[in-house]
């Protein structure tokens, strides 16, 4: 059946559902656990959605998470892999990203779909890093316990200070960090917090909230301030926080070789569930 691929500047309300959709169709045919950030309509002209549609069904999703990499991640429903429909959208997303200036891609893969992997390096992708995905069930009984930071919505006198603690721990320039925390105070399902330790601030986390689980990304502690236990007090502040929310199920990603952040979540009742497989193609 022809299909046809659709280029959006986010997603309708009705065009999210359907997205979710085709996710949990994906993930009940296989074992995996797709990386999929949606984006909504805004005000942006900027392609970063791609639909493919067949027969009027949506068939097929491609987004493009234009961070300090501009990271794609693609499903296709089973019943219509290999008629080229993945090709068409990473061709559409390459186009995208290189119109925005980007020379690269980061194409995110798994380890539990090993035919994704070899497809992108048979169009010349190339390891570029590796990240676990953890989740945890919120059961109150299982957390430490002891003392906590108070966690709070990061203000526009605090981006400063968080965009340097960011770009520290990640190796990110703090003023494309700052202008990330502008627009993501205009969201309403993700929220940066500030946590402070008797009036310093030690650290930040990023929670982003979908209908599925939380997120939690960006955690860090301030580089000056590690070894001194804070990274297992924010944790729990901010594992308390989801739960008082209603928050059923929390994950997060962290680098396989990050040894000392793997044992902490490991503590705290996170186990691995997937590992990504970013891979670099060129635009």
């Amino acid at each position: 059946m022809a299909s046809r691929i659709e280029p959006r500047a986010g997603l309708t309300p009705e065009q999210y559902e359907a997205v979710v959709g085709l996710k949990d169709e994906c993930e009940a045919a296989q074992p995996i656990d797709l990386k999929l950030e949606l984006a909504r309509v805004d005000a942006s002209d900027s392609v970063n959605t791609f639909l493919a549609y067949a027969g009027g069904r949506l068939v097929g999703y491609c987004g493009i998470d234009a961070g300090a990499e501009a990271e794609v991640a693609s499903m296709v429903h089973p019943s219509y892999r290999h008629g080229g429909i993945a090709g068409g959208m990473l061709d559409a997303a390459q186009e995208a990203a290189a119109a925005g200036g980007r020379a690269s891609i980061l194409v995110i893969c798994e380890d539990a779909a090993p035919i994704g992997i070899e497809w992108m390096q048979r169009r010349g992708a190339a390891l570029s890093q590796s990240e676990h995905r953890m989740l945890l069930a919120l059961n109150p009984d299982v957390l430490p316990t002891g003392p906590s930071p108070t966690l709070r919505r990061v203000g526009a006198g605090e981006r400063q200070d968080v965009a340097r603690i960011l770009s520290l721990g990640f190796d990110e320039a703090a003023p494309a960090i700052h202008e990330r925390l502008v627009r993501s105070a205009m969201s309403a399902g993700d929220e940066t917090l500030a946590a402070y330790v008797g009036g310093a601030l030690v650290g930040t986390a990023r929670l982003v909230h979908s209908r599925q689980r939380s997120m939690i990304y960006g955690f860090v502690v301030d580089s000056a301030l590690r070894g001194q236990g804070h990274g297992g007090a924010m944790l729990r502040a901010t594992l308390d926080r989801l739960r008082a929310h209603g928050v059923k199920e929390v994950g997060l990603e962290v680098d396989p070789e990050n040894i000392a952040a793997v044992r902490l979540y490991t503590r705290f009742g996170f186990r691995v569930v997937t590992t990504y497989r970013y891979m670099r193609l060129a635009t």
